[in-house]
């Protein structure tokens, strides 16, 4: 995936929404997004509290996804004249699209919202390897509805954002691809992609990202990386691996890595630590997790079986 320059934290600067309870004006900077807020280059996430009340929320320069992930609230927004009200529950999605107005949101209590602000040159990006021949993607503005699959995967986002893990890297750029195929299909003007993919990989096409990965498996890879190994989109790339050899990347680094882990284990004198930082976990704990899960049994009942 090529770098994003993002301006969101600039744009977002210029357009703090103003929340306006009791006659006084409160600031919330619910579209500013901080240091800590970017996922990859291109995508930021927040989740705030949103108070009770009437406010206005001003335009900015990328595409606006707001889940609701609170509790219920009772809300009425009114824009270019026209009122709509509903009832926002947990996983209720609205669109505002790039350089549009939100307009005037009232809220009958306290909720939390999941922002997540996408770059169009990211947006464009994607589309483009996914086989829209569109230069540029055009968006509806969308009040709110229920979907489950945009919901999950940004609340997948989320938490890999919060705790990150062994191959995130790839992780979070397959989430993000997910993320907005799904958002091109449901919410833009096209309402789905455009054109066809490129023929699907086969496993000899794959050799040279699966030899990245088996050299270096202390190495985080990004999709991008190993799509360019084969001179494929990250995208079709991702989709023809899963394909091919049964799991996303991501899935199988981590099972090569515990496959090299269980050798050593019991092959070497290596400590565990070492086991852990030689196949690439960043720490012991998440290497155990990871191992049990797979394996059944912990990296430490794995060498005394072995012996």
């Amino acid at each position: 995936m090529r770098e994003i320059t993002n301006d969101m934290a600039q744009g977002c600067a210029e357009t703090t929404p103003t929340f306006r309870t009791s006659g006084s004006n409160v600031e919330v900077d619910s579209w500013t997004f901080g240091p800590d807020s970017s996922v990859i280059d291109g995508v930021q996430i927040r989740v705030g509290p949103v108070p009770s009340g009437t406010h206005s929320v001003s335009t900015a320069p990328f595409l606006r996804l707001g889940i609701q992930d609170g509790p219920p609230v009772k809300t009425i927004n009114e824009r270019r004249g026209v009122v709509r009200s509903r009832v926002f529950v947990t996983g209720d999605v609205s669109i505002t699209p790039p350089d549009d107005s939100c307009g005037v949101w009232t809220l009958n209590r306290p909720t939390l919202r999941l922002n997540i602000g996408i770059d169009t040159r990211l947006v464009s990006q994607i589309a483009e390897s996914a086989g829209n021949n569109s230069k540029q993607v055009e968006f509806l503005e969308h009040f709110g509805s229920p979907d489950p699959d945009v919901y999950h995967v940004a609340q997948r986002l989320r938490i890999e954002q919060q705790n990150g893990g062994p191959g995130a890297t790839l992780y979070t750029e397959a989430l993000v691809i997910e993320l907005v195929i799904l958002l091109l299909r449901k919410y833009s003007a096209d309402g789905s992609l455009n054109g066809s993919a490129r023929g699907d990989l086969t496993r000899e096409q794959l050799r040279p990202a699966l030899e990245m990965i088996h050299d270096d498996l202390q190495r985080n890879y990004s999709l991008s990386e190993l799509a360019r190994a084969v001179q494929f989109s990250p995208y079709h790339f991702s989709r023809a691996f899963k394909r091919v050899i049964g799991l996303p990347p991501h899935q199988y680094v981590l099972k090569q890595r515990i496959q090299v882990a269980r050798q050593l284990l019991a092959d070497s004198d290596l400590s565990i630590s070492e086991v852990a930082h030689r196949v690439g976990f960043y720490d012991q704990s998440h290497f155990t997790y990871h191992f049990k899960r797979l394996l059944g049994v912990t990296p430490s009942a794995m060498r005394t079986l072995k012996r």
